[in-house]
């Protein structure tokens, strides 16, 4: 599990299960077939090879919750590699603790996040979040 902020952590599944019994987190479940994580809200957000592929909507719906929730939150997908982290990240740019640009972004990941491996499908939302917001 990694720390993004105070009150923002990105992990996987295995976090999820050692955070599941707490009622400190709010957990976001980016996970393949969410509905297994129970105590989780649920995002359809596939791990997909385009972004034609990804679900605009369910990320936009994520990403208003996760704005409008207050308490400690973890965001996790199965490996925490690429959709959780992307969704954590497009969180920062939004609050401002994050400029909104390629570079700023390839230096965090590097330093903070060194596990980041995006697929094509969350580079391109990222990209897209950079130029043109959700």
């Amino acid at each position: 599990m990694e720390i993004l902020t105070e009150n923002l952590f990105v992990g996987n599944v295995d976090d999820y299960y050692l955070l599941s019994k707490s009622n400190n987190y709010t957990l976001f479940c980016l996970a393949n077939n969410p509905d297994r994580y129970f105590n989780a809200k649920d995002y359809w957000i596939n791990d997909a090879n385009s972004l034609k592929d990804v679900n605009i909507n369910e990320v936009s719906r994520c990403f208003s919750d996760l704005l409008s929730c207050h308490s400690p939150k973890l965001i996790f997908c199965n490996q925490g590699k690429s959709r959780s982290p992307t969704m954590g990240l497009i969180v920062l740019m939004e609050l401002g603790m994050l400029p909104r640009d390629r570079t700023s972004v390839a230096i965090f990941t590097e330093k903070s996040y060194p596990d980041y491996a995006p697929n094509r499908g969350m580079r391109e939302l990222i990209n897209l979040y950079i130029t043109k917001g959700i």
